[in-house]
């Protein structure tokens, strides 16, 4: 049986002093512990689609975020599937009864699920609350009945569905936990900080394998439109400090995973290809080998292009200055200008104007390349740390 790697002794996490800026946070721990680098974390290859599986392993496939979206999809051969949440849109009847469907179809010897933010319906609370407003957000969620959505749970009958619960099969121990900070309002979203950490700390220590919806600080978790990182600071700490799992796979954060299209908010084709893509990047671990160690796509091979690093101080000075000018005024801005400097000054002013878009348009460029590399390294919105 295999076993996650021990703790030194009883660890307990508290809420951490950065927790509610986790930007601010990855560039602490980042320069001060380096804890997103080896030995925290270590960077291993993934196995290819059709590498035969060694005798003596057990191979899991993983996937997240699937949306509703499962038509066409060609899942790769494994013996236990991971689906760590927003497998619908919205959580209704129809879409999990979907989705359960298209389990029942796969071959794999175990299925198993955890909710994420979109699975409103699997969220009580979330229910509750909605149900006493006025005004729906979500008026074809808000339109359900009690009955049709308080054992909604139970129509995942293909699965094996896990909320804050554990679960062994093949001799590993795997837990999963839906929660995410806070986000616009959906489903299972929680405060940063103590309200989060108490439900990592139900996570028991000695666990194989962790499914978590969100990802953990500085682990695909930076939103490029926003210039900030989203992952959780706690489930970082709880990760590497305390559980220390083999494997801990996640999904959740859209803009670093499936590439954007510039003329739709959902490009349906493209985005099946980019799963396919994913899906070859799957793993294993031995059955009876507990020193060996899982092999996962890494999620922070890419998005290393210094270039694009400065372009993005040059990008938020553009942005800042056309806040500026927003404000001020064009004319407003110029005549500033002309009355400090005459012609020189509205000149200096149009030149740095038009060299701080040029590097705008380079910024738009880099991230259009760093898009296409994306579907070429990335494992769809799966991802996963090793300790």
């Amino acid at each position: 049986m295999a076993h996650g790697i021990p703790s030194q002794g009883k660890v307990t996490i508290t809420v951490d002093e950065y927790s509610s800026n986790p930007t601010q946070a990855f560039t602490h721990y980042n320069i001060n512990q380096s804890r997103f680098q080896p030995p925290h974390v270590h960077m291993v290859d993934p196995i290819p689609y059709d590498t035969p599986k060694p005798a003596g392993h057990t191979r899991f496939v993983c996937v997240s975020d699937t949306h509703s979206r499962t038509d066409g999809i060609q899942m790769p051969y494994g013996d236990i599937l991971l689906h760590t949440g927003d497998f619908t849109e919205l959580g209704l009847p129809s879409e999990v009864k979907k989705f359960n469907d298209w389990l029942g179809n796969l071959p794999y010897e175990y299925k198993i699920v955890i909710a994420g933010n979109h699975e409103l319906t699997f969220d009580k609370e979330f229910m509750a609350d909605l149900v006493k407003q006025d005004y729906y957000r979500f008026p074809s969620v808000s339109k359900l009945k009690p009955e049709d959505f308080d054992n909604v749970q139970s129509l995942l009958t293909n699965s094996i569905y896990l909320q804050d619960s554990e679960v062994t099969v093949k001799g590993f121990r795997i837990y999963g936990a839906p929660w995410t900070p806070w986000f616009n309002g959906w489903g299972f979203n929680l405060p940063r900080g103590q309200s989060l950490l108490d439900k990592w700390n139900l996570i028991p220590e000695g666990i194989d394998i962790l499914m978590t919806h969100g990802p953990p600080l500085g682990f695909r978790d930076w939103v490029p439109k926003e210039l900030q990182r989203v992952g959780c600071v706690e489930l970082l700490n709880t990760v590497q400090r305390r559980v220390r799992p083999k494997l801990h796979v996640f999904g959740g954060i859209h803009e670093v995973s499936v590439p954007r299209c510039p003329h739709r908010l959902w490009d349906h084709d493209r985005w099946l290809h980019h799963l396919h893509q994913r899906l070859h990047l799957h793993s294993q671990l031995p059955a009876h080998q507990p020193s060996h160690h899982l092999r996962p796509s890494h999620p922070s091979r890419i998005l290393k292009h210094y270039w694009g690093r400065s372009i993005n101080c040059h990008f938020l000075i553009t942005k800042l200055t056309f806040m500026f000018i927003s404000k001020q005024g064009l004319g407003g801005i110029l005549g500033e200008l002309w009355e400090g400097g005459g012609c020189f000054g509205v000149g200096f002013g149009i030149f740095c104007f038009l060299f701080f878009g040029f590097f705008l348009i380079c910024k738009l460029l880099v991230q259009k390349k760093q898009e296409e590399k994306l579907e070429v390294v990335l494992f769809g919105n799966a991802a996963f740390i090793l300790n």
